[in-house]
This record gives C-alpha cells, sequence and structure tokens, in this order.
C-alpha cells in the first residue's frame, strides 16, 4: 500500500503544488525611496556628496531598515559610487539564484551616487554583487562575469564585490576551483541567529589534512580533505563517526564546517565525527558527476571509502555515515546513498536538484530511463530503504527548486522515510546553505537522536 500511495503521491503534489509568490519586489524607483538614506542626504547637504558617502561607508552597505508600512519586510537599499553620464555604464546589483535578475541602479541626479531599495523579508540573509556591463575588454577587477538572461535581451554583466559591504565570503570560481575573490551578503533583522558561527577562542580545534586522491574508476584525481576532530587519535581503537561532503572549496571556506563542527562537538551538539570534503574539480567534471554517474559513485563506494576506512578509524554503522552536499551535491549525496545504504545511512541535502535524473543514473534493467525523469520516482517504486534524510531549499530560490525539494519531502514521507525537512528565508548560495547546515546535521548525527531548533 505504501508503494501505491507514494506512487499516487509523485502524481498528486505536482499538480497541486502551485506557484510561491516572489518576495523580492524592487521599490518603485527614484531617490531616497529608501528613509535611512535619505536622512543620510539630507544631513550631508546635496552639494556635500563625500560627507554623504564618509556617513554610508560608516554605517555600511546595503543599508537596511524595516519597512515602515510592513514590520515582516525590510527595505534594503544597494549604493554604487560611479560616474554619471551617458559615456558611462549604469550600474546594477545582481542577486544569487533565486533572485538573480538583474536590478539596475538610479543616479541621483548631480552626484555620483547610485541607489536601488527592493523590498526583502525580515528574515532574509543573501547574497549579491555589484554589476556592470561587461566591456569589450574584461575589467581585471571583476570577480566574474554572468549573463543574466538567457534570451540575451540585457549584456553579460561583469560582478564586483560590493566595497562598502558589512559582509563578505569567499567567492569561488567553479571552472578553475580557485579563489577569485569576495562576494557580499546582507541580513535582516529576524535572521536566524547562527550561534555556531560564533567566533569561540576557548575551545578545541581539530585539524584539516589534504591529499590528492587519484581514480583508475575516472581517470582523474582530485584533492580530498580530511577533518579530524578536537582529541582524535589514530589507532586508538575509536570508531568515528563520517561526514562526507561534495563541493570541498565553498564547504570548507565558506560554510566553514570545520570550525563548524569545533563549536558544535564542544557543545555536545554532535558527536567527534571525521568529516571528508571532496572536491568537484571543475565546472564539467561537477555537472557529468555530480548528477547521478554511476561510475562517481563507484569511485565514492570503492577507490575513496576503503583506505579511509582503514586510515581514520570509521564507524561501520551505516547510521552514523553522513553523505551531504547542495544542489547537485544534495542529489549526489542523495543517489550514492540510495545505491550503497550499506555504507550510508543518513544524507543531508541543501537545496538538491531533485527536478531530473540523468538517464545514466538509472540502474540496468531497471526500465526505461525516461520513466524515472524525476528523483522522487526512484524511491517512490523502489522498496524503503534504511535512510534518513535532511532537506533544506531556500524561499527565495526559483519555484521548481523549492517545489521539488517539497515534493521530494512528501515523497519520502509517504513511503515511510524519516524526513527533516525545513525552509530557510535565503537563495540558492553558500550564505543560506551555512545558516541551515548545522541544525540539519544535528538532526541526523545528533547523540540520542535530538536535534537543534530549525533556522
Amino acid at each position: 500500500m505504501k508503494r501505491i500511495a507514494a506512487s499516487l503521491l509523485l502524481l498528486v503534489t505536482l499538480e497541486s503544488a502551485g506557484q510561491v509568490s516572489d518576495r523580492v519586489v524592487p521599490v518603485a524607483l527614484g531617490p531616497w525611496a529608501s528613509g535611512e538614506v535619505k536622512a543620510l542626504g539630507e544631513a550631508a547637504g546635496a552639494p556635500k556628496v563625500e560627507k554623504f558617502w564618509e556617513r554610508v561607508r560608516e554605517k555600511k552597505t546595503p543599508v537596511v531598515e524595516r519597512d515602515p508600512a510592513d514590520k515582516s519586510s525590510i527595505l534594503v537599499t544597494f549604493l554604487a559610487r560611479a560616474p554619471a553620464g551617458y559615456r558611462y555604464p549604469v550600474p546594477g546589483v545582481h542577486g544569487t539564484y533565486g533572485w538573480h535578475d538583474l536590478y539596475r541602479l538610479e543616479n541621483v541626479a548631480g552626484t555620483d551616487i547610485w541607489m536601488r531599495t527592493i523590498r526583502f523579508p525580515a528574515a532574509t540573509r543573501t547574497a549579491y554583487w555589484l554589476t556592470s556591463p561587461r566591456g569589450r575588454v574584461a575589467d581585471p577587477e571583476a570577480i566574474d562575469i554572468f549573463s543574466v538572461f538567457a534570451d540575451r535581451s540585457t549584456p553579460s554583466q561583469e560582478v564586483y564585490t560590493d566595497p562598502l559591504s558589512g559582509y563578505s565570503a569567499p567567492y569561488f570560481n567553479t571552472a578553475t576551483g580557485t579563489t577569485v575573490g569576495r562576494y557580499s551578503w546582507f541580513e535582516g533583522p529576524d535572521a536566524p541567529p547562527e550561534p555556531f558561527l560564533t567566533p569561540q577562542s576557548k575551545i578545541a580545534s581539530g585539524s584539516v589534512t589534504t591529499r590528492v586522491v587519484k581514480s583508475a574508476l575516472l581517470g582523474n584525481s582530485r584533492d580530498v580533505s580530511i577533518y579530524t576532530p578536537p582529541g582524535y587519535k589514530k589507532g586508538s581503537g575509536r570508531d568515528y563517526p563520517l561526514l562526507l561532503v561534495f563541493d570541498r572549496d565553498e564547504y570548507l571556506a565558506t560554510v566553514q564546517v570545520p570550525s563548524l563542527l569545533d563549536a558544535m562537538i564542544h557543545a555536545q551538539a554532535v558527536p567527534p565525527v571525521v568529516a571528508v570534503f571532496v572536491d568537484v574539480i571543475g565546472y564539467a567534471e561537477r555537472g557529468r558527476e555530480l548528477p547521478g554517474d554511476p561510475t562517481f559513485q563507484r569511485f565514492i563506494q570503492e577507490e575513496l571509502l576503503p583506505p579511509l576506512e582503514r586510515e581514520f578509524g570509521l564507524t561501520k554503522a551505516p547510521a552514523q555515515r553522513v553523505v551531504a552536499g547542495c544542489s547537485y551535491g544534495g542529489l549526489a549525496a542523495t543517489l550514492i546513498a540510495r545505491r550503497y545504504p550499506q555504507s550510508f545511512g543518513a544524507v543531508v541535502s541543501q537545496s538538491g536538484a531533485f527536478a531530473r535524473v540523468p538517464p545514466s543514473a538509472v540502474p540496468s534493467g531497471a526500465g526505461r530511463p525516461e520513466d524515472y525523469g524525476e528523483v522522487a520516482r526512484l524511491f517512490a517504486d523502489g522498496e524503503r530503504l534504511p535512510i534518513r534524510f535532511a532537506i533544506d531549499v531556500g524561499l527565495l530560490e526559483r519555484d521548481g527548486m523549492i517545489q521539488s525539494n517539497r515534493h521530494m519531502r512528501d515523497v519520502l514521507l509517504a513511503k515511510g522515510y524519516a524526513v527533516d525537512y525545513s525552509e530557510f528565508m535565503g537563495a540558492h548560495d553558500w550564505i543560506g546553505w551555512r545558516g541551515s547546515f548545522p541544525a540539519r546535521l544535528t538532526s541526523v548525527l545528533a547523540p540520542g537522536g535530538r536535534s537543534l531548533a530549525r533556522p
């Protein structure tokens, strides 16, 4: 009966899901749409532009204030300093995936002040870039180039860190696997706290080492970093839980998983755990390997795990072995646990790309590939496996991402899986995933099965 119910639910939830209303609303163009920025400008006086920028530098950007007409919303004013005139490009602000349209800034007449106010929910925490249309010669100061609209109705934009931003984080170019700069982010007054990200100087720190792992199956090699917890002793005879994470660079530097684990272990929110961070090599490899490539799954199971198990004393109990990732990484984690439940009994998926699974993910002889277009069907039509799930998604993401994650949750619950599901007020970016990661991890790894309050 559960199989029938899950299969029916697979069809029903997609039809009844509907659309999620747009939560990011540009305020009507016009100088001083923000009350706080207007006060800064009026205090400085129109001719005293330097005084205005001095005050902005003290306050930091973007300027965030509660919407006086709706206390559950905030007005976020993005500011850029640039020349004005027909010879000069118009700057803009570019949100991360989910609200990643291009919002052009407007010039305050007679000044070098450009601004745009956008309304967000007060619980928002998300990243952004300042932009400028790409010129004939690439600007070496730009950290990346984005094509904002698929129909090419808008020129490609070079994107920059906001030099006046109060918050920034490392930005990695997936194509090269290197840090190319930093992107900016902001948060509203109702954004959930991030207790484990607060620096704590008096707690013990674990260690991170990095090695190159070669794969005969894939014909490539990649960096793999291993975190060992405070007090770890090789050969102690203790069996350590395992956390395996994709997108090594971002989970190490932006999500800051090693320092998160230090703080969580200190607070006894999770047991001492060995964490393995697997590099994705580059853009092409990530797009080929993570969305269900069976050879990549074999690499994890047959080439990566066995030597790590022997060297680091990892537990053999699947319930204490977690595989985690975001977007394609969340999909990869889900499919690897499904294929090898003897190795992973828990999945953390952040904004998992559950909309479709390529035919390569379907086991040989399981049926026509087109019958398995959605990852949820693999679970709806298969036997229930001993896997626990922690799934989250950002409410500022596109409707397709939100609905496919809700759909995955519903099918798993109908099938009888244990699912911890949460939605955060953020976009498809590392700032949102960083904030929600500790709660998802504790829901599958906490001692005694206890969980943190959801963000």
